[in-house]
């Protein structure tokens, strides 16, 4: 180990290019993430065998991203890559904190830690990965995830489904060093990174946010569609009598869909079949979803499973590279994602809080179905708006030549 380890060290520091030290990092950090962080709603759920702390867990966590996004804005505009360093922190002491007994309070304490490393990490390194380079790979970075995720998702499940003691705590130490590890990149290209991210975050903008109302619109809606896939399926495997073993499996399934739906989306991005890429991507979520509630076997929970999973990259990589495109155009990357991020994170909640009312996940299916004909809606807008004004400034070049 000490020898791989090593071995994995070299290797980072021999990365000179800004772009391959955040890959490394979004890949190790991925492996971090498999230990505990993608099992938290499912540990919840395993140890107190109660829903509702789940659903509590959930609610506050996304209430609070919402809310400290907006909070920490100055923060991360003026340290956003020493955030993406510090974020490691509260992960770690969550992982540990998990070992706990599981109560409400308990619940509360990780949703704020869990919110915490989220709020720190995720529009800076959006930004990072988005913004430095002239090349725009979104595909790449969300396969990085995918792959970093798919074998140590397996291990860990099969680890804290069994009855080893402390399992938990086993995997957090694990999880810690790899947390660790991720951060390490990050460091070594400290500087050139944050001139990277200064460049960008210090932009002067002052673009009317009317204007990015679809865009709004659809982040809103993507945010309940996404739930489904994220937290939802999970949940209600495990729930139909699924062990945790078997949805861990499911899971690593999932990403690797995800891997082969990415490289799809790249493909028809590429050749400009964007709205194909969308409908396809609804589609999928909505038969997907229709067939688990209906028919509870296991095989065809598998397969549902796998083709919902095909939906979030068919649907995130174009859409995302439109709004991209929009934010660069207005000079207005900083504020676009932070923005972004608080419109996911603080509307999820419609999407758990059904629950308070009707206790059973039904209602989180239904109101992941209804978002995705909004999502449709706004997508093909986004679009169609996309390709006018595309067709209006090669109209203007053409007459200027």
């Amino acid at each position: 180990f000490e020898n791989f380890f090593k071995f994995v060290i070299i290797q980072i520091m021999q990365i000179k290019n800004k772009t391959n030290l955040i890959f490394t990092h979004k890949l190790i950090k991925a492996f971090a993430d498999s230990m505990v962080k993608a099992f938290i709603p499912l540990i919840i759920l395993k140890s107190s065998q109660n829903m509702f702390l789940v659903m509590l867990y959930l609610t506050c966590y996304y209430a609070f991203c919402g809310v400290l996004n907006l909070i920490f804005k100055k923060f991360l505009q003026k340290y956003g890559v020493l955030s993406i360093i510090l974020h490691a922190v509260p992960i770690i002491v969550l992982q540990f904190v998990l070992t706990l007994p599981t109560t409400w309070y308990l619940c509360i304490i990780l949703a704020l830690l869990a919110s915490f490393a989220q709020i720190l990490y995720s529009v800076p390194l959006n930004i990072l990965f988005t913004f430095t380079d002239k090349k725009v790979n979104v595909a790449k970075f969300q396969i990085a995830t995918n792959v970093g995720k798919l074998i140590f998702i397996l291990v860990s499940g099969y680890i804290l489904g069994s009855t080893l003691e402390n399992s938990i705590l086993l995997l957090a130490i694990i999880g810690s060093f790899l947390y660790i590890l991720s951060v390490l990149p990050i460091m070594y290209g400290y500087k050139l990174i944050k001139e990277s991210f200064i460049k960008i975050s210090k932009k002067p903008t002052t673009v009317d946010r009317k204007t990015y109302k679809t865009f709004n619109l659809y982040h809103m809606f993507f945010s309940m569609f996404q739930s489904v896939l994220d937290v939802i399926i999970p949940l209600y495997l495990y729930t139909n009598n699924l062990t945790f073993e078997a949805v861990a499996i499911v899971m690593a399934l999932i990403e690797l869909c995800k891997i082969g739906a990415n490289l799809l989306a790249k493909f028809l991005n590429k050749k400009g079949l964007s709205f194909l890429s969308c409908a396809i991507s609804i589609l999928c979520l909505f038969t997907g979803s229709i067939v688990m509630l209906i028919v509870k076997n296991a095989i065809i929970l598998y397969i549902c499973s796998c083709i919902i999973a095909i939906s979030f990259p068919l649907l995130f990589v174009p859409m995302f590279a439109k709004f991209v495109e929009k934010v660069k155009k207005d000079n207005n990357e900083f504020d676009g994602m932070t923005y972004r991020d608080v419109y996911i994170f603080a509307i999820r909640d419609i999407m758990f809080l059904p629950y308070f009312i009707f206790p059973n996940l039904i209602g989180q299916f239904i109101v992941g179905l209804c978002s995705s004909a909004c999502l449709f809606v706004c997508s093909k807008k986004i679009l169609i708006d996309n390709k006018e004004l595309q067709n209006a400034t090669n109209n203007i070049n053409d007459t200027k030549k």
